[in-house]
């Protein structure tokens, strides 16, 4: 549906809880590097994003997706309307 913001958790080695040097300035560069054409800029007050609110169509709940799963785009919310 959108993007939204990231807390510190990716910034952190997963087995020791330490912080990975420069890792926030180095995903903040990729990130509007690397932003594609057709995204939502005005969502964008920083580029310390990762994350993308999803909804799940009931039918689908308990089912798993994983890694290399195909997936598909139903639709998308436009800039500034509400849901």
């Amino acid at each position: 549906m959108n993007p939204c913001q990231r807390c510190a958790v990716p910034t952190r080695d997963p087995d020791t809880g330490e912080e990975t040097p420069g890792f926030r300035e180095r995903f903040v560069e990729r990130r509007e590097a690397t932003l594609p054409e057709f995204a939502a800029r005005g969502r964008y007050d920083h580029y310390f994003r990762l994350m993308v609110n999803t909804r799940v169509p009931r039918e689908t709940v308990g089912e798993r997706v994983a890694v290399g799963d195909g997936i598909e785009v139903g639709g998308t919310v436009r800039e500034g309307s509400a849901r």
